[in-house]
């Protein structure tokens, strides 16, 4: 999907005027373009390279290389071109969305909107950079500039269905499935067979708890883009965490570590299989991996560690992980119910009533100090 788009701009984008005084490094280029169409980025760089080499102002085949090297995963090298290309031509709106992405990719998420917001700078009307930014702002969990971001977006163009699906899934996921519905349907309309709007249909199957049949969603999507990260993850998620086939999640889960190597999700998710099957030195790795790549998003996984340090009786370091997790996010019933078994199982039950209480506020409402002993009873 990314990719189609990436080689798009390129085509349809560009002047050609500027290799009027170079028809030889022209024709490298044309041909590097064709490679990368066909599926072939290691010659498209092979080409480009001999363009450059011809002249090194050719500032489409900077863009070019940098789109071939993403291609080929190696994103230090993308982002390296088209920062190039960005030195010959400030102006060309494009180079700042191909830029962007490859700042997604690497896990540099404010840097990928600075350059999504100097794309909307030079076009206002550029309706693609609106919905990028939709997306890298959802991963930063801002739901409310992304959902602003894909209200503009479907101004520009209100046919567009990655608007409508995206703006769906925030909003079944923030539990507003009345504001969601017209976005759904819009969605299912301009899209009905797009990766996306799968996503969005496994979305609310997940949310009616039928989990095999959003996996099943969650394959279709897949098989219309097999680099969909998102829905990856989703189904990992639904495997390992509904459906107890942690094996089959793990795989995805590595599925999503290969797309987004820099994201913290896969990581996460994979721990927590590991987790489920009891392996937690193994849970406890992903977890800090996931902790080291995203410090300031880390509650989720200083929550999840420090139940897995919990299960390994080290209760000193699964407190410090806990409290951690409670500050950085004073909403995490999870995070207090765990707690609670720490301090119960450490002896400290007046204090670990308190954060059973805490937790069941928060709505972990099986958990208090009765249902505590009753699950120990069973164990």
């Amino acid at each position: 999907m990314i990719n189609r788009i990436l080689v798009c701009f390129l085509l349809f984008g560009l002047s050609f005027s500027a290799f009027a005084q170079n028809a030889k490094a022209l024709k490298y280029y044309e041909r590097a373009v064709k490679k990368l169409e066909d599926g072939h980025p290691e010659s498209a760089v092979d080409l480009a390279a001999k363009a450059v080499e011809l002249d090194s102002e050719h500032m489409a085949s900077f863009n070019l290389l940098g789109i071939a090297y993403y291609e080929l995963g190696q994103y230090d090298r993308s982002l390296w071109y088209y920062s190039m290309a960005m030195l010959l031509s400030p102006a060309y709106l494009e180079i700042y969305y191909n830029r962007a992405l490859v700042f997604e990719k690497l896990g540099r998420l404010e840097e990928a909107v600075e350059d999504l917001n100097k794309a909307t700078d030079i076009n206002r009307r550029y309706y693609e950079a609106y919905i990028a930014r939709s997306r890298i702002r959802k991963l930063q969990g801002d739901h409310s500039a992304a959902l602003n971001d894909l209200k503009y977006a479907i101004e520009i163009q209100p046919g567009n269905y990655l608007a409508y699906a995206l703006m769906g899934q925030i909003l079944v996921k923030e539990s507003a499935m009345e504001d969601a519905a017209p976005f759904i349907a819009k969605a299912q309309q301009y899209g009905n067979q797009k990766a996306e709007t799968y996503l969005l249909r496994a979305v609310i199957l997940m949310k009616d708890k039928d989990y095999s049949a959003a996996v099943k969603m969650l394959d279709l999507a897949i098989e219309q883009d097999n680099n969909f990260s998102e829905a990856y993850n989703l189904r990992g998620v639904l495997k390992g965490f509904y459906l107890n086939l942690h094996r089959s999640a793990i795989a995805d889960c590595n599925r999503v570590i290969d797309l987004r190597p820099h994201g913290p999700e896969g990581y996460c998710n994979r721990g927590l299989c590991y987790a489920g099957m009891g392996k937690h030195k193994r849970a406890i790795e992903d977890f800090t991996e996931a902790v080291h790549l995203a410090p300031k998003e880390a509650a989720y996984a200083y929550s999840n560690r420090g139940e897995s340090y919990r299960n390994l009786g080290q209760y000193a370091e699964a407190r410090a992980d806990l409290e951690l997790a409670i500050a950085m996010d004073p909403q995490n019933a999870y995070a207090f119910r765990n707690l609670g078994l720490i301090l119960m199982e450490s002896g400290s039950i007046e204090e670990a009533c308190i954060q059973f209480s805490k937790a069941q506020k928060l709505g972990f409402e099986q958990w208090n100090c009765m249902s505590y002993w009753s699950w120990r009873s069973h164990c």
